[in-house]
């Protein structure tokens, strides 16, 4: 009985010891004499932490215990929260940090004001400039941004990355919109929204006098001059070397930026033209004389008629004097 009795006890003490530690002991194990909350507090960050808002006195490992204590979240950048006494003492109850030991000081009312980055309109302009020539295809000499809209931009205070919403396959040419997403602490998330004009000027092959059809284009026929080619880049020539001596295959008018698609190798064969016609394979080797149906240049496909047969047939243009069927 009297052992019964005496386990008994000591359980009881047990339990009682156990409660006694969850609600008046507190879980930190360092020294804390005081903590004194300033009435006016600038702090970074998204959460407004006891170490920010006050001065705290103890034991070095006492005040590392309780400094990254969250009392609430912060105000919005660039604004003033007002915190009340009560919130405060409630949520140092709450980790069992207020012991009879520890003298707590604190106004009424608690004025954070959130410390805050700010990215200007030519901050994010010369991000977005960089983005686009660390992608863009063409030598930034040649590019034009033009037009750049973009607002201004208020983050907490904290470590600041930031991605673009564009992906690899844009162009990044003509009128471009892209999004850039800052992220704080990573955490802290923000959108702006970036648009500009894109302009391509490159030297291009342009008309110094109207080309008829057919010519020859010449030396004197061409010059460079540096034209907006947005939109129609890969269709314009920029080398005057590859226009020299090919045919013009449309009438050119003068001041036209010269297209890829208006010039062609210069015909070899005119219309009429005497020809021998190459017929070859692996067992026979025959030529026989004909005349060209149709004009054309080296590897153009064109009619001529076997002037001994009379029969029409397609060769294709090895020289000024050949042709060459297939078979």
């Amino acid at each position: 009985m009297k052992n019964n009795i005496l386990k008994i006890t000591i359980l009881i003490i047990f339990a009682f010891t156990v409660l006694f530690m969850l609600f008046t002991n507190s879980a930190y194990s360092g020294i804390v004499k005081s903590i004194d909350v300033h009435k006016d507090s600038l702090i970074s960050g998204t959460k407004v932490l006891l170490g920010e808002i006050s001065t705290i006195e103890g034991s070095l490992d006492g005040i590392e215990d309780i400094e990254n204590i969250i009392i609430c979240s912060a105000p919005s950048p660039k604004s003033t929260k007002i915190l009340r006494r009560n919130l405060i003492l409630t949520s140092l109850k709450k980790r069992g940090v207020l012991k009879d030991s520890i003298n707590f000081n604190c106004p009424d009312k608690v004025n954070v004001l959130s410390g805050h980055i700010e990215f200007r309109r030519n901050d994010i302009e010369e991000i977005f400039i960089e983005h686009i020539r660390e992608n863009i295809a063409w030598d930034m000499k040649y590019v034009q941004i033009k037009n750049i809209i973009c607002k201004p931009l208020v983050l907490p205070q904290g470590e600041v990355s930031y991605s673009f919403s564009s992906n690899n396959n844009n162009e990044y040419i003509g009128n471009y919109n892209d999004e850039i997403t800052f992220v704080v602490d990573n955490n802290y998330r923000k959108k702006v929204r970036v648009s500009a004009n894109i302009v391509i000027v490159v030297p291009v092959a342009v008309s110094t006098n109207v080309i008829e059809r057919n010519s020859t284009i010449k030396p004197g026929d061409i010059k460079l001059v540096s034209r907006d080619i947005t939109g129609i880049s890969d269709h314009i020539s920029t080398d005057l070397n590859s226009i020299i001596g090919k045919r013009a295959k449309t009438r050119i008018n003068s001041e036209t930026a010269i297209r890829k698609n208006m010039v062609g190798i210069n015909n070899v064969v005119k219309r009429g033209d005497r020809v021998t016609i190459l017929l070859e394979n692996k067992q026979i080797k025959l030529s026989v004389p004909a005349r060209a149906l149709e004009r054309g240049a080296v590897g153009d496909t064109i009619r001529v008629i076997n002037t001994s047969s009379e029969k029409e047939v397609y060769a294709v243009v090895k020289s000024s004097k050949t042709v060459e069927v297939i078979f």
